[in-house]
């Protein structure tokens, strides 16, 4: 369940398709024999028309084994006791999912907005990864700064994953749910 990083946005080098995403190569990685990608861009755990608790039952209907969330940077500027209790709420809505993970933001200087999520994710009794600051630096895959590793990992809007950026997700994600506890870059 995510937004635009989830769903795959842009195309190289500045972002990448849906099989190419994070999500995808984290399913691989984890054996999953199918895979719900419940991706879209906008959208997070309160911004937008279509939140991630309104994608639920969709989701949750299926009767997955694992459910992973990510997100969001779209909730950026969101109320954030509004935003602890939306994490809290969707999260629960998962209590007959065995396995579910959260992710907040992912990029230095969202710190609130992730700490809010962390908080909502850790009242539904559910484990967190924390990504907070995994892509840091002022550049991007065009206008390379040298002060990070958003160089290659931020495509061209300044904004999206590269393909670099999801294989960095993908093996945070992958470490942190193999590990089975919260984890900290």
């Amino acid at each position: 369940m995510g937004d635009s990083f989830t769903q795959g946005s842009g195309t190289a080098p500045g972002g990448a398709g849906v099989f190419e995403t994070y999500a995808m190569r984290l399913a691989y990685l984890l054996g999953a024999d199918e895979t719900i990608l419940a991706g879209i861009g906008g959208t997070g755990w309160l911004a937008s028309a279509s939140p991630f608790s309104t994608r639920m039952s969709g989701v949750t209907g299926m009767n997955p084994d694992v459910v992973i969330f990510l997100g969001s940077r779209n909730d950026s500027w969101t109320d954030i006791p509004a935003l602890t209790a939306a994490v809290t709420s969707t999260v629960a809505t998962c209590s007959a999912v065995p396995e579910v993970y959260v992710s907040g933001y992912i990029v230095a200087g969202t710190g609130t907005g992730n700490n809010a999520v962390k908080a909502g994710t850790e009242a539904a009794g559910r484990p967190y990864i924390d990504l907070m600051g995994i892509i840091y630096g002022t550049g991007k895959s065009v206008t390379m700064t040298g002060n990070g590793n958003a160089d290659y990992c931020i495509g061209t809007d300044n904004v999206h994953p590269t393909h670099e950026g999801h294989k960095l997700l993908t093996r945070r994600l992958y470490q942190g749910i193999a590990g089975g506890f919260s984890m900290t870059p």
